[in-house]
């Protein structure tokens, strides 16, 4: 794969715009350098530490309090994704609770994708008292960006939103992440790295039992679930930043039968609270926790998918699964975006001039992949390059499964005052059976699988990176920042832009030639906060 920086000036005046940007305060240091020499060394050793916690790097973001309303699962989606922009080297924003919430319960036609009229709606008028990590989730893969707390205030979370919901996200969502939530060493790895988990624990009338007060610790035993039914009403998802495998057994209200906690971050109340690894489940409850991964608007123009709801069913034993489309332009495709459980490598396979399954033919194949599978969840799989295709062009998408999968389809759904609004079409998402032959899933009803193509509009596009920054940030001196980024194959200068909080425009700092791989910003305000790219 070639390397890439933010902002390159190539040969033949190609600009390659990725806007990694990373907001820094001036003056404050965020410890991200240390925090992925621990990664490192964890992922090479497979030895997780006894105690970790995010905020020791300064990769958590300030808490917020929800109010009276029901919106601690946007609330906890929302600091989960602000640290994972923090893990990945964006920097520090105050992303929005109110955007997340009102676009998640309500049908957005969005301008970058093919879904019309699928999503999610409520009956509630109260439509922002309940949600879940994992309706988030679903909605920020189906195109939804991410919006500013300053475009979208908490303050007016009553009010609609309607059309000022598109054109002015910062971030997108690449991948949602999820592991069993008995699991602790897989929710430890996830916690460091992405950047927090997103879990929840029951509401209870009475909390004497299972809340202490002086500790702030919480701990709900099997036998108090089942004898205190009664007492419960409702529940609470929060944010996971860390471990203590020391933290006593002895903290909670009622002692826990081991040492150890989780360290969370709160949406209402407290700051901060630790929860025993021994806690109860309640199996009416998600049985997941959520990781969260955010990537640049500019990851793609045009998202090709036709699973817009969360009415899912699973497939299991699959190993074959495909998406069929009319291209709308000409422009590039750089990867495939699927959701499933089970790791396992894929080959993913790009046919052209194909308008049906029957049609599909090995000449006509113009990219073949080989693509590792290492989580459960959605998550997109980018191409090492990007494949040319044309306005009109009739494309198929297959992904073959080394092992097989347990995989995901999207139909329709209702549950309360839920409703996941769903569709299908012939010619659309297929599924290979056990025969060899593919199946139009249309057959099972308002069934879609669930797969998506990224395409950028025009010809020649690269995928954009979609790990951490290639522009590193660093304060070694009181209003000084320090640039550095990696060198770019082909590049014939690099250019420096800045903005400064308030700005609406990047401003040109400097251009310099492609040996020069450092750049330092003295003339800033202390406590000002600035974005480079």
């Amino acid at each position: 794969m070639k390397k890439r920086a933010l902002s390159l000036l190539l040969i033949l005046v190609l600009v390659i715009s990725t806007l990694y940007a990373r907001p820094v305060n001036a003056g404050q240091s965020k410890g991200i350098e240390e925090y992925r020499e621990v990664l490192a060394s964890v992922e090479s050793s497979g030895e997780l530490p006894a105690k970790f916690d995010l905020r020791d790097y300064g990769l958590v973001t300030p808490k917020r309090n929800q109010g009276k309303y029901g919106t601690c699962w946007a609330f906890a989606t929302i600091a989960a994704l602000e640290s994972n922009a923090l893990v990945k080297g964006y920097g520090e924003y105050n992303l929005s609770e109110r955007y997340l919430a009102w676009c998640a319960k309500h049908i957005i036609d969005t301008d970058n994708s093919n879904i019309a009229g699928e999503g999610i709606s409520t009956s509630a008028a109260e439509w922002y008292n309940g949600g879940s990590a994992s309706i988030a989730g679903y909605s920020l893969m189906n195109g939804l960006g991410i919006g500013l707390e300053s475009e979208y205030p908490y303050k007016d979370i009553i009010h609609d939103i309607y059309s000022d919901c598109i054109g002015k996200e910062v971030f997108r969502c690449s991948r949602v992440s999820s592991v069993s939530r008995n699991d602790e060493t897989a929710i430890k790895y996830a916690v460091m790295k992405y950047g927090a988990a997103v879990t929840s624990i029951r509401s209870a009338s009475d909390t004497s039992k299972i809340f202490s007060n002086r500790n702030h610790s919480y701990y709900m035993s099997e036998d108090w679930y089942r004898n205190n039914k009664s007492k419960l009403s409702g529940g609470h998802v929060l944010v996971i930043i860390g471990w203590d495998d020391y933290y006593s057994r002895t903290n909670f209200a009622t002692p826990a039968p081991k040492d150890g906690a989780w360290i969370v971050k709160n949406s209402g109340g407290l700051n901060y609270s630790y929860i025993s690894y021994c806690n109860y489940i309640d199996p009416t409850y998600d049985q997941l926790v959520y990781s969260f991964e955010v990537a640049p608007v500019e990851t793609y123009d045009w998202l090709y998918t036709y699973d817009g709801g969360i009415g899912l069913t699973e497939v299991k034993s699959t190993n074959d699964i495909a998406i069929s489309f009319k291209a709308n332009s000409d422009e590039t495709l750089t990867g495939v975006a699927v959701k499933l459980e089970g790791k396992t490598q894929a080959t993913i396979k790009v046919y052209n001039n194909t308008a049906s399954v029957e049609s599909i033919n090995e000449n006509n194949c113009i990219h073949t992949e080989t693509v590792s599978l290492t989580e459960n969840g959605y998550q997109t799989l980018q191409f090492s390059n990007g494949v040319n295709v044309s306005a009109n062009d009739d494309i198929f998408v297959t992904v073959h499964f080394f092992n097989p999968v347990t995989y995901y389809i999207d139909n329709e759904w209702r549950s309360g005052t839920i409703t996941s609004h769903a569709s299908a079409n012939p010619n659309e998402t297929f599924i290979k059976k056990n025969n060899g032959s593919w199946e139009d899933l249309v057959n099972y009803g308002k069934a879609n699988a669930c797969i998506k193509v990224l395409a950028r509009n025009g010809h020649n596009r690269r995928p954009l990176t979609l790990n951490n920054s290639h522009l590193t940030i660093s304060n070694s001196k009181e209003a000084t920042i320090d640039l550095s980024w990696k060198e770019v194959e082909g590049a014939t200068t690099y250019e420096i832009y800045r903005k400064a909080e308030g700005e609406w425009k990047y401003t040109l700092l400097k251009i310099v030639d492609s040996t020069t791989l450092k750049y330092s910003d003295t003339k800033l305000t202390l406590g000002k906060k600035y974005t480079y790219k």
